[in-house]
């Protein structure tokens, strides 16, 4: 299920009622765990986001972040198309 956190993350969450297996891997990370604000999506198992106070994402947003991701995969499966068809042209790395 996705959640979104105090400090602003949203994140899947994994082992959800187990608490000692608990995992928060977040999608969308706030200012402070970001890594590269120019990276929209970054996912990373944050342990620290297991003890924030969170709730469930509303369902619009989560259909606005799965269709994100699957453009994403779209646009790195055409760059793979590419980068095959311009070796196989022997003008690609």
């Amino acid at each position: 299920m996705f959640k979104t956190y105090a400090c602003g993350c949203v994140g899947f969450v994994t082992h959800g009622m187990d608490p000692l297996n608990k995992r928060v891997y977040a999608i969308r990370r706030c200012s402070r765990h970001a890594i590269d604000r120019s990276r929209e999506y970054e996912p990373e198992v944050l342990d620290d986001l297991a003890s924030q106070a969170s709730e469930k994402l509303a369902e619009q947003h989560v259909e606005a972040i799965l269709d994100d991701l699957a453009e994403l995969v779209r646009d790195g499966y055409a760059l793979r198309e590419l980068r095959r068809a311009m070796r196989a042209a022997g003008v690609g790395p």
